[in-house]
């Protein structure tokens, strides 16, 4: 096994999409590198290379090595679960040589010329293979170079055509509905505008701790309840999303986050390089001072943001510190404000509540974060440590109603984490359940039960800035001690929470607060409010005239 030792491989499926880059097999048994929890560890037995997830289950079976030349090759399949299988390809990755000189450095009036040697020089190389002319390494190497090279200067070319003759076609890759509303506004602003042709499309995810990629029916059926045309990249016919669209041939896709393994190859950064890349932060705003992975900081510069035509920032500090962390320096980010704030403070007069009783109660939200744990990053998420207090609580007194509001990847991350088990989690959701005074909620719209609530209880992160919008309502910051720190904009929200560090400090706030409605930080929430917002109610109009003033060609 000293031959797998430290070496760095690609990883792609048997349709040539690209997965994974740099995973390295240490001695140790771990894999290090760009990688996705179920690539954690491997081992190899029975003549397989195996990967598995921090669980020790296994994810990938590579049944077939070969050897060429010193470059080692492993063909297996993804199939933790089930008959469904999906090929997979380990591929050793070569010492890279230098790239010749792109279309991009080349005069504007020689482009052209520049453009048919490079097509030449291609089909040159594309016909020796047909003939089977035997390569080196070296040989392979340079191959690989020159076509990601065409590649890009195709793709340099196309980005920088302007739209003249015909509507601006936007893609809006929808994966994840509970962070719609960070698109619907631009989505809607460019229905009633002639010069877009806006698509919907739903997309599978796969966030953390779950085995292959689920949830594009969820999706499909949410835009569906909304009134929302939309086409579908069903997991059936992913391995043609690519193709698909690339034939839609839009001039703008917008994703709705930089998290590539989150969803299916065909939409990973590079394989959106043919078009102009929109991206708004799901999250509303940053506020830690870095959240970083595999010393890229992930809010700022991963690949996502390196090759996105536009990053639309809420403001100044946010667009400062985005800038400063982009290798690229920023060139492509844009002030806007933010449309998912905007969605949210719309939705203060139009209240509404699950829970249906007699008489009105108090009503608290409760939201929990994902990140506990070795794994949780940022370290804001308490779940495992309070949900039986929070089961107490809301047992113990029914003049309270609490809805419970779990971000989209918690329960996945507690299994991944083994900070609690399907049986104490499943335990949990009987419990809750059970009870007459307690909801469950995964509604992809959060702003009308925010509005029809008394108070929030969270320990992080949107959600301490998103809930401020309604301003007399009590915000209560679970914090836990080990959290990432804030950064200018963390404190400045911080400022307008009520701070606990437990469910029983929660409770005698909430049992005060509901004797007396003393609210002290409610004017600091008004200018929190208004420092964070300096365009209220205009990002989906700066976002969509930003574009259309961009792509458009003015006679």
């Amino acid at each position: 096994m000293i031959e797998f030792f430290n070496k760095k491989f690609s990883m792609y499926r048997s349709d040539g999409t690209h997965v994974i880059e740099g995973l390295q097999l240490k001695s140790n048994g771990q894999i290090q590198g760009n990688i996705h929890p179920n690539e954690s560890f491997w081992k190899y037995e029975d003549n397989q290379l195996l990967f598995l997830n921090p669980l020790q289950k296994i994810t990938t079976r590579f049944h077939t090595k070969l050897s060429h030349k010193g470059c080692l090759i492993f063909f297996g399949s993804y199939s933790p679960s089930g008959d469904k299988k999906i090929d997979h390809i380990l591929i050793e990755m070569i010492k890279n040589q230098p790239v010749l000189s792109s279309i991009a450095e080349v005069a504007p009036e020689n482009r052209n010329e520049a453009l048919a040697r490079e097509i030449k020089q291609l089909s040159s190389i594309l016909s020796d293979l047909k003939e089977g002319v035997q390569f080196s390494n070296s040989n392979i190497d340079h191959i690989k170079n020159r076509m990601v090279a065409f590649d890009d200067n195709i793709n340099y070319i196309s980005r920088r055509i302007p739209v003249s003759y015909q509507q601006i076609k936007v893609v809006f890759l929808v994966h994840q509905i509970a962070s719609f509303d960070s698109i619907r506004g631009i989505y809607q602003k460019m229905v009633s505008d002639p010069a877009f042709e806006p698509i919907l499309a739903s997309v599978p995810k796969r966030f953390k701790g779950e085995y292959g990629f689920i949830g594009e029916d969820e999706v499909h059926k949410f835009l569906e309840k909304e009134n929302l045309p939309h086409i579908r990249f069903q997991l059936s016919n992913i391995s043609q999303a690519s193709y698909l669209l690339k034939m839609i041939t839009p001039d703008i896709v917008f994703r709705q986050s930089p998290w590539d393994h989150d969803i299916p190859g065909p939409f990973h950064s590079k394989n959106l390089s043919f078009t102009r890349v929109c991206y708004v932060p799901y999250y509303g705003f940053n506020l830690v001072e870095m959240y970083a992975d595999h010393n890229e900081d992930g809010h700022s510069d991963q690949e996502f943001h390196r090759i996105c035509w536009r990053i639309y920032c809420e403001n100044e500090a946010t667009l400062r510190n985005m800038k400063k962390a982009s290798i690229r320096g920023g060139d492509n980010m844009c002030l806007s404000g933010h449309p998912k704030l905007d969605m949210i403070k719309n939705y203060v007069n139009q209240p509404e509540w699950p829970i249906k009783s007699e008489k009105r109660k108090f009503r608290l939200i409760w939201a929990a974060h994902h990140s506990i744990g070795a794994l949780g990053g940022i370290n804001f998420g308490t779940f495992n440590y309070v949900y039986k207090d929070m089961l107490a609580w809301a047992k113990e007194d029914q003049d309270i109603e609490i809805i419970f509001r779990p971000h989209p990847v918690l329960f996945s991350v507690l299994g991944i984490q083994g900070a609690m088990t399907p049986d104490q989690i499943k335990g949990f959701f009987d419990a809750w359940n059970a009870l007459p005074n307690t909801y469950i909620s995964t509604e992809g719209k959060y702003g009308p039960s925010f509005a029809a609530s008394d108070a929030l209880l969270t320990d992080g992160v949107s959600f301490l800035i998103e809930y401020q919008i309604f301003e007399k309502k009590p915000l209560l910051f679970l914090e836990r001690k080990n959290h990432a720190p804030f950064n200018a904009t963390g404190k400045l929200v911080e400022s307008g929470t009520y701070k606990v560090n437990t469910i029983a400090e929660a409770r005698k706030f909430i049992d005060e607060y509901r004797q007396n409605k003393a609210d002290p930080k409610a004017s600091q929430r008004q200018a929190v409010v208004r420092e964070l917002m300096p365009f209220a109610g205009q990002a989906a109009d700066i976002i969509v005239n930003d574009i259309k003033n961009s792509l458009r060609v003015h006679e």
